[in-house]
């Protein structure tokens, strides 16, 4: 088990804004957003809305991608700006050191969440698992094809994420890893 040294928290502006939902950055606004949290998404294990656990692997990329999404927004603020739209369009994003007392819990939480997330996914992919011979169309079979070796991928890195973090889920990401092959293999 490795130790938890650090969470990430963050706050990131929304196309949710008045002025931008009203206007014709909405979708632009959004895909950076989005853009933005899988990114930090993609460094740990969530743990609360705005909250990841970072573990020791993923230290050394923390900054890079920090300074990225800044920089995504600093470019979005000016072409906001450059469309007479001013607003104070800076997201934050720390990285907090944790005591040994803050690890537990932050790690009790991840747990829990986790496994909520693992249950709806094994709940989608079971449900697919029962839908994907019925799919007689090649170019949805593709996506679902495509879909499914991307989720599988991202499972994979969680499940390494969460070993390394001592969280024990393994088994049931393990087993939605498995339904999620059953899908490839009929598909």
């Amino acid at each position: 088990m490795s130790e938890v040294t650090a969470i990430l928290v963050y706050d990131l502006p929304s196309e949710n804004i008045k002025v931008i939902h009203d206007s014709s950055f909405y979708d632009e606004v959004r895909a950076l957003r989005v853009y933005s949290i899988t990114k930090l998404h993609s460094l740990g294990i969530q743990c609360t809305e705005s909250v990841i656990l970072l573990p020791s692997s993923s230290m050394s990329r923390v900054n890079d991608v920090i300074n990225n999404i800044i920089q995504k927004y600093n470019e979005m603020k000016l072409k906001l700006q450059n469309n007479n739209i001013f607003l104070g369009f800076q997201p934050i994003i720390r990285v907090l050191p944790l005591t040994q007392q803050q690890q537990s819990t932050f790690i009790e939480i991840a747990k829990r969440r986790l496994i909520q997330r693992i249950d709806e996914a094994i709940d989608r992919a079971t449900h697919m698992l029962e839908e994907v011979e019925t799919i007689i169309e090649e170019s949805k079979r593709k996506r679902i094809r495509y879909y499914t070796a991307q989720t599988i991928r991202e499972w994979s890195t969680i499940k390494q994420f969460a070993d390394e973090l001592g969280i024990d889920v393994s088994r049931e990401i393990s087993y939605l890893i498995d339904v999620l092959e059953r899908i490839l293999e009929r598909c």
